[in-house]
């Protein structure tokens, strides 16, 4: 409810207000998060490779290491704290980067992450929080470097390598589908679904993003958002 009041709100306040550079704050606010996430990657990864466990289909009842289980919820959290992406954006009047793709990306993910936090921390999920941790390190490392104007050729290769974590992310919950139809538990059905539908629902939109922002240009705003 809060980011729906942002988005309807934060606009119209800007209005009859100058722009902000934030500069300094999005060079902080950036490194601070691609940092943050390596943290998380390092943190999930750890638990199952350690362990010599296989990356998908381990049993329920193995159980879940703690630093993997409190890694998918320092994620989830991290979901709120990147609403600062969209704040950054209303603060700077650079309303043509408040698209649609950005605004439900934000307001899904909150919302699917809660999903496996409150249901399942644990698991199966250190896939999906892996992935997406990964490329937000490159992501904001990204915009932290564009931020001190140095100059990064990555714009369409972060595009690419969201659509590379969707596809990675959807293969496992095929594959958790075949393990349970042979009647091997591995994470609740409901919730494998659901990262199903997101991961397909994400690929469709950023792939057409994509179409639209590279057909034909050379050099075409990132992903996310060109800071």
């Amino acid at each position: 409810a809060g980011y729906v009041l942002l988005l309807a709100v934060g606009p119209k306040l800007m209005e009859n207000v100058k722009p902000f550079a934030l500069r300094e704050t999005m060079v902080i606010y950036n490194l601070y998060q691609s940092a943050l996430n390596a943290a998380m990657v390092v943190g999930l990864v750890a638990g199952p490779v350690l362990r010599g466990w296989p990356f998908w289909g381990r049993h329920m009842a193995s159980g879940t290491p703690a630093i993997q289980g409190f890694m998918i919820w320092c994620h989830y959290n991290n979901k709120f704290v990147e609403y600062a992406d969209t704040v950054f954006i209303i603060m700077r009047k650079k309303t043509a980067q408040l698209n649609f793709l950005h605004m439900w990306h934000h307001f899904l993910m909150g919302w699917a992450w809660f999903a496996v936090v409150h249901n399942a921390c644990g698991g199966e999920a250190w896939w999906g929080s892996g992935w997406n941790s990964f490329v937000h390190v490159v992501m904001y490392l990204y915009y932290g470097l564009r931020a001190l104007n140095v100059s990064v050729p990555w714009k369409r290769a972060v595009t690419q390598l969201q659509l590379v974590q969707f596809v990675l992310v959807a293969i496992q919950s095929v594959y958790l589908f075949f393990l349970e139809f042979q009647g091997i538990a591995t994470y609740p059905t409901w919730l494998t679904a659901l990262q199903l539908a997101v991961m397909v629902n994400m690929f469709v939109m950023f792939w057409s993003f994509s179409k639209r922002a590279y057909s034909g240009k050379k050099g075409a705003p990132a992903t996310k958002k060109d800071q």
